[in-house]
């Protein structure tokens, strides 16, 4: 059994329909669960049970997402400190920046703790300036924010 706390629109799917099924996790093998208040206490307790990994988009990537979508930025930096503050309460678990130029030191260390090889065959997507430019200041707001806490990974 895996864990995956996860930022919505930060590489859900991309975990549980890409990468763990190509490592050989079947569906029944992975349980995942958006970091809401609700699931939180959930969260928790699987995670002290299971190994346990996160997905992060960058701060950037995760707010055009969210943009896309017609979802408040406000909404998607709560929910993101939520994740960093798992993060922090359980520093065993494994994160995997999606996006990030650091991504496949990242990925090595998972699959060592995973005992699964999973060889990186995607692309680090990053924003471009013109996609940057369609989010307005309320939402490089929470952004600049979130990029104090994410420095390690982007």
């Amino acid at each position: 059994m895996i864990i995956i706390p996860t930022i919505p629109h930060c590489g859900t799917r991309f975990l549980t329909e890409y990468l763990l099924p190509k490592a050989g996790y079947s569906e029944d093998d992975i349980w995942f669960r958006h970091v809401y208040p609700a699931n939180i206490a959930e969260i928790c307790d699987m995670a002290k049970k299971h190994k346990t990994i996160m997905p992060l988009r960058s701060p950037e990537n995760c707010a055009l997402s969210w943009k896309k979508r017609g979802l408040p930025a406000s909404e998607m930096y709560s929910l993101y400190l939520a994740g960093l503050m798992l993060l922090h309460r359980f520093p065993q678990i494994l994160v995997l920046p999606i996006d990030s130029d650091v991504r496949d030191a990242y990925l090595g260390v998972a699959m060592l703790r995973l005992g699964v090889e999973i060889e990186t065959d995607w692309p680090i997507v990053k924003p471009h300036c013109n996609q940057v430019a369609e989010l307005d200041a309320d939402d490089m707001k929470y952004v600049e924010a979130l990029n104090e806490f994410v420095g390690r990974w982007y």
